[in-house]
């Protein structure tokens, strides 16, 4: 006999201290634990899902976790396959979440919605690519049309969005993940 209902599984907080560093390495700024709090629950839960993934991350590079602690400088073309390794997964995880792929005609529609508002406000909220109410992406497309996506948002926003990087940085936290789980003494 062996019991399915583990503490790691009906808690998980290895998991959730896995995805509040990935999530910080995605704000960029404030502290882990400020951006977790700010954190809506499905962005939790796509942190969480990138975190659960970082073992197959590391066999899909044909690292350990230590290799990739003391040596995880991913770069060349070994980034580029794990960006778009990475890229897939995040897809598979919002197809699995019930969104689709958002239109072009939807994304001219949120486009100009974010134009009004910047012209009535000053501040352009809206985030053009992502409608999580009506579960629709603009990231779920291929990664060769990433750019494209990124170009069209950032004519747009003024912004410099780049999507493809995205992927990477997710690749390139790897490291610095295992470094703060080793610090907290576990083990991804």
């Amino acid at each position: 006999k062996e019991s399915i209902y583990t503490p790691e599984i009906l808690c998980s907080d290895r998991i959730d201290r896995m995805a509040k560093v990935l999530n910080h390495s995605y704000c960029g700024s404030g502290t882990i634990e400020e951006n977790w709090l700010q954190c809506d629950y499905f962005s939790r839960m796509s942190s969480r899902a990138s975190a659960d993934f970082t073992n197959a991350m590391l066999h899909c590079a044909g690292i350990t976790a230590d290799e990739a602690r003391n040596h995880g400088n991913f770069q060349g073309e070994l980034l580029e396959n794990l960006a778009k390794t990475e890229h897939k997964r995040w897809c598979a995880f919002h197809y699995c979440m019930g969104f689709r792929a958002m239109t072009q005609g939807e994304f001219d529609f949120r486009a100009d919605s974010y134009r009004r508002e910047l012209a009535e406000t000053g501040t352009g909220k809206i985030r053009i690519s992502k409608d999580l109410k009506q579960r629709i992406h603009a990231c779920l497309i291929p990664w060769e049309e990433l750019d494209s996506l990124s170009e069209r948002e950032n004519a747009i926003t003024g912004k410099n969005i780049d999507y493809k990087e995205m992927d990477r940085n997710n690749v390139r936290a790897i490291p610095e993940l295992l470094h703060a789980m080793e610090a907290q003494g576990a083990e991804p």
